[in-house]
């Protein structure tokens, strides 16, 4: 489902931000974000680390996505709490996370840029990391 929800938002024209949002998909995002650490899976259990290490990238993609359009959409990614799991991501040794990082660190500033007004990368990141 987050894959297909992520093609949705991935619609160059009109993409349906509002309805992912309504239908309450971004909660369930930025749960995926927290998946980013394994220590206690078994070898038995790689199916599951690469199945949720995939969500976590479908997810962190669809943020992406929602966070691309009007400010008042967002506003719903800075109070859902994603920008720091995001930031959190930047460092992440998965390649298919680590190849976002451009478009995380976009997202992150351009959020943050036109809801609170900072004007550098290090403001941003200082202030979600705080």
């Amino acid at each position: 489902v987050t894959t297909a929800v992520r093609k949705m938002l991935s619609k160059d024209e009109n993409p349906p931000i509002n309805e992912v949002l309504n239908a309450g998909f971004l909660p369930i995002f930025v749960e995926y974000l927290n998946y980013h650490d394994f220590p206690d899976l078994q070898v038995s259990s790689c199916c599951v680390k690469i199945f949720l290490n995939a969500s976590q990238f479908q997810a962190a993609w669809a943020i992406t996505n929602i966070s691309s359009g009007i400010s008042e959409q967002m506003e719903h990614v800075v109070k859902s709490g994603a920008l720091p799991l995001l930031v959190q991501l930047i460092d992440s040794p998965l390649t298919e996370l680590s190849d976002q990082v451009p478009f995380f660190k976009k997202t992150i500033f351009l959020t943050l840029y036109s809801s609170y007004r900072f004007n550098t990368f290090t403001q941003v990141i200082h202030f979600v990391t705080e």
